[in-house]
């Protein structure tokens, strides 16, 4: 609405613009997060329709209900993932939870994907570390960082972290070929690719920076001097000020 009105309407229009303008927020966030749950349930579900087909074919059913289940599971995370979402940004509270578990539990369903078994994991995370997000946002952080790794590793990734007052993060490493310094910003840009035949490729790292940037958390993207590519979250700065932010998921 114009503000060019007279003075006594004046505070009135301007509350108006900015119910309007976080109205248009939250639109625009909305269709983000359909962006996002879309392109988490698509894998998924195009796996059980190649099962169904598997089965329709075949008639062999040996390790498909294992299968079938697997991805159910996935499923139901996405959904839980945005109910957790719900409850979070009502309750506005920053949640905390144990980085370990999470990441041996995440390791091990990578290792059941195809190819997953020829990766040399490694674990460097402190057994008492804690990270400034609940189950479900630090699965889905965690999740993506790495599959985009195993989508670009040789043979080899590293999870590391560390949890000390002045020094906080966790870092996916591999050994892939990297990125250029030039090609970053359309990586962590919504859907930007750097390679169309890469399944998936493009939104993971950009879903990762949408939900840090919610919590003022930082996202750092290095080639190490031996190769590959390291992403990191760090929450070193909240860590030493004692401030988390609570999420706002309004633009994610």
């Amino acid at each position: 609405m114009s503000t060019d009105c007279a003075v006594e309407v004046a505070p009135l229009v301007e509350e108006v613009n900015d119910l309007l303008d976080r109205q248009e927020q939250n639109v625009e966030g909305a269709r983000a997060r359909a962006s996002t749950l879309a392109h988490g349930l698509k894998t998924p579900l195009t796996v059980m329709r190649a099962l169904a087909q598997d089965l329709r074919r075949t008639g062999k059913s040996a390790s498909i209900p294992e299968e079938i289940d697997f991805q159910v599971g996935s499923m139901q995370h996405l959904v839980e993932r945005e109910l957790a979402r719900t409850r979070d940004q009502a309750s506005g509270q920053a949640m905390r939870y144990e980085v370990r578990p999470i990441v041996q539990k995440l390791v091990r369903a990578f290792q059941r994907r195809t190819g997953g078994e020829e990766i040399e994991w490694k674990i460097d995370i402190p057994s008492d570390m804690q990270s400034p997000f609940d189950e479900f946002a630090l699965t889905e952080l965690l999740g993506n960082l790495i599959d985009n790794a195993t989508k670009w590793t040789t043979d080899r990734i590293v999870i590391s972290g560390a949890n000390s007052p002045t020094e906080a993060f966790i870092q996916i490493t591999d050994n892939g070929p990297g990125i250029r310094e030039d090609q970053l910003e359309t990586v962590l840009r919504r859907g930007g690719r750097l390679n169309s035949d890469v399944a998936g490729e493009g939104l993971g790292l950009s879903i990762v920076q949408d939900m840090l940037e919610q919590r003022g958390i930082e996202l750092f993207i290095t080639n190490p001097k031996e190769g590959g590519l390291a992403v990191r979250i760090d929450w070193s700065r909240n860590q030493e000020a004692g401030q988390y932010r609570s999420p706002s998921y309004s633009s994610d």
